[in-house]
């Protein structure tokens, strides 16, 4: 309940507070038998509180995943420092297990961004969990999600301050799938690509990396034997 939230986050018990958190969610949130079956009222009552635990619990998965992938990079370095020279803080770690926990946290941030956009699409604050959203699907190697969550920022929202990030972003994110899918299932991907590659070239048509964007499109255009729409690509 809210009253035992309070009542620990006064105490300073920062797991219980996020345990409680993360009941509340399930109690009351998508899915939930109360979302199923409670008056518009009672559901409304909650989702103040409900709105403000879903960024709470997606913000902390978040940075617990960044504060992993930090370590997760001082680990790597570490490996490059001779073995008597080492912390035994290092040594203690195993990074395959630390990877581990920052992917499954990515997730985890990743679906408490979704069940917000979900549960409240008109708030203000959806285009920036659609952005963060996919950021942590990036993150979490779901390269498909954060392509559509990318798109989604650059192409249905009016968000100028992350609009180009987010398309470019989508490119990034193609590129990251194409290595790590079979050559078979390479052809569909690589033509959606170049189709987002056009069309951030189009939209941000301003931004520094349009250019080299549109370039790669027409080049690419080229090697699937596209000439006719490589000649379009390369004339915008």
């Amino acid at each position: 309940s809210v009253k035992l939230i309070e009542s620990y986050s006064a105490g300073d018990f920062p797991e219980r507070v996020l345990e409680e958190k993360e009941n509340f969610v399930a109690r009351y949130g998508l899915g939930s038998d109360f979302r199923k079956s409670a008056a518009t009222a009672m559901r409304e009552s909650v989702a103040p509180h409900l709105k403000t635990y879903l960024s709470e619990l997606a913000r902390h998965y978040h940075a617990l995943a960044q504060a992993g992938s930090r370590e997760l990079q001082a680990l790597e370095s570490a490996d490059e420092i001779p073995v008597k020279e080492r912390s035994e803080k290092d040594e203690a770690v195993d990074p395959e297990v630390l990877r581990g926990e920052v992917i499954a946290n990515y997730r985890r941030a990743g679906d408490y961004y979704q069940n917000f956009i979900t549960t409240f699409p008109n708030a203000a604050e959806v285009p920036e969990m659609m952005y963060l959203l996919a950021e942590a699907r990036f993150e979490s190697q779901d390269y498909p999600g954060a392509i559509e969550a990318y798109e989604t920022v650059a192409y249905e929202y009016s968000d100028h301050r992350r609009g180009a990030d987010a398309g470019y972003a989508a490119v990034v994110a193609f590129d990251k799938l194409l290595e790590s899918i079979p050559a078979e299932e390479n052809e569909a991907w690589r033509q959606l690509k170049i189709t987002s590659e056009l069309r951030f070239a189009q939209r941000y048509a301003s931004d520094p990396r349009a250019s080299a964007v549109l370039t790669r499109a027409a080049e690419e255009l080229l090697e699937l034997e596209d000439y006719a729409g490589a000649v379009v690509a390369a004339g915008q």
